[in-house]
């Protein structure tokens, strides 16, 4: 089976061009299996062309939700190492520091250092196991980053005093953003079950067994060569046509 979009485009334009094909064929082609004819066949191949359209176009919008997350989610990083420094400058806020610190390491993938236990000593006559590299092993989901980022704004927004110069950091900006991000996850997650659902029934009009374009392709070039023979013209137009 086709394993890319562009695969499978292929496959199809190479079925339509074997629809033209029996469609120009004299006599005219007439297999003894309907499905095969060319009205059948030939709708079948613009529904596979529908089908795959219809992936590409949900394809579209999957990368779209996606690349709309992440940049948004860059966005509320970025902010939070600001609000941060913001509140550390205020001692009015000391006791709130804490907590919008943690809420703050959090969404930027920040986890608190943990000692590394020393390594088993190795038996006897073996060599030391390799030190391990240290490594960021932050990268909080985007669920948790939208969580803990409306925290964060709930927390930022009962702070007295707090009026940033930057429009971008007033609460309500901040509870909108929030908002945003929960949005965002969830229009990908909406974005990944169309794509999946569109790639399903795809995957089933080009691989389903007897009926699906791979053995229905192959049954018209044998249609083909039942009704012409072997040796015809007719025959030769389409047993060329790869699948």
């Amino acid at each position: 089976m086709p394993d890319s979009n562009r695969s499978y485009t292929e496959r199809q334009q190479r079925a339509s061009v074997l629809v033209t094909n029996i469609t120009d064929m004299t006599p005219a082609f007439s297999p003894m299996d309907p499905t095969l004819s060319i009205a059948s066949f030939g709708a079948f191949v613009e529904e596979v062309g529908t089908a795959n359209g219809a992936v590409d176009g949900a394809t579209t919008d999957f990368d779209t939700a996606v690349n709309t997350r992440m940049m948004e989610a860059k966005a509320a990083q970025k902010l939070v190492t600001q609000i941060v420094a913001s509140v550390k400058s205020n001692t009015a806020w000391k006791a709130n520091f804490p907590r919008i610190k943690e809420l703050a390491d959090k969404i930027r993938g920040i986890k608190p250092q943990t000692k590394t236990p020393p390594p088993p000593a190795p038996e006897p006559g073996q060599p030391a196991p390799p030190v391990l590299k240290k490594r960021d092993r932050g990268d909080g989901s985007y669920a948790e980053i939208a969580a803990n980022f409306k925290a964060l704004a709930g927390a930022v927004s009962k702070l007295a005093g707090y009026a940033p110069q930057d429009p971008a950091l007033s609460p309500s900006a901040l509870a909108t953003l929030g908002g945003r991000l929960v949005t965002n996850n969830e229009t990908v997650a909406t974005a990944d079950s169309t794509l999946d659902t569109a790639q399903r029934k795809r995957f089933a009009l080009f691989a389903d067994e007897d009926t699906g374009l791979a053995d229905k392709f192959q049954a018209v070039k044998n249609a083909v060569k039942g009704q012409y023979g072997q040796s015809s013209e007719q025959y030769a137009a389409v047993k060329g046509l790869r699948w």
